[in-house]
């Protein structure tokens, strides 16, 4: 026959088992939905930039700006920084493709995105 502990330890092994069940599920349902904004991201950067508008720019690199700025990892606050200033250099209406260049090459190329 069980003891009242035994039982205990049972109903505690079975509750932490369905709370690591339904985190590994939220885990999975997170990195789906970060796969599909970043598809979104991508899908949106090789399509015709000229036609998104300001709003809709602005709200994607605040989108990105705010996943991205809390990262532990030195490179990826650089890519948050990056976007942060493109915003400014946008919002400023006088950028050129030139100062564009400038501030997003560099970081691209240390990435390996594009070949120096």
């Amino acid at each position: 026959m069980a003891s009242k502990t035994d039982k205990k330890s049972a109903a505690h092994d079975e509750d932490s088992t369905k709370k690591t069940s339904q985190k590994n599920a939220a885990d999975t349902t997170n990195d789906n939905g970060d796969s599909q904004e970043l598809d979104s991201l991508i899908s949106t950067l090789e399509g015709d930039l000229s036609a998104l508008d300001n709003d809709a720019a602005f709200s994607l690199l605040d989108h990105w700006y705010d996943a991205l700025h809390k990262a532990s990892e030195p490179e990826i606050k650089e890519i948050a920084t990056n976007l942060k200033d493109l915003k400014k250099l946008l919002k400023s209406g006088k950028a050129t493709g030139h100062e564009i260049g400038e501030l997003t090459l560099p970081a691209l190329k240390r990435r390996g995105f594009l070949v120096p």
